[in-house]
């Protein structure tokens, strides 16, 4: 059986402990992520705690940036 990463998430397993865990069940960073993702899409949102969810799955709150190149190069 996976480790189901979304559903912990859904019950409110804090952040930091299930990214221990999940590294112990050799789940890449963006696995991961995508799996906390999959667990609200499934599960529904974190109601209650620190976690609990306070936008729309699909808003964007941490956007990703790319690194920026040194000046001069391309």
């Amino acid at each position: 059986m996976a480790p189901d990463i979304g559903k912990l998430f859904h019950l409110g397993v804090n952040g930091q402990i299930l990214m221990h865990f999940a590294a112990f069940h050799q789940i890449d960073w963006q696995d991961y992520l995508q799996r906390m993702r999959d667990g609200i899409a499934e599960h529904g949102p974190v109601r209650e705690g620190v976690y609990a969810m306070t936008t729309s799955l699909d808003e964007v709150v941490a956007p990703v940036h790319t690194p920026a190149t040194p000046e001069g190069s391309h």
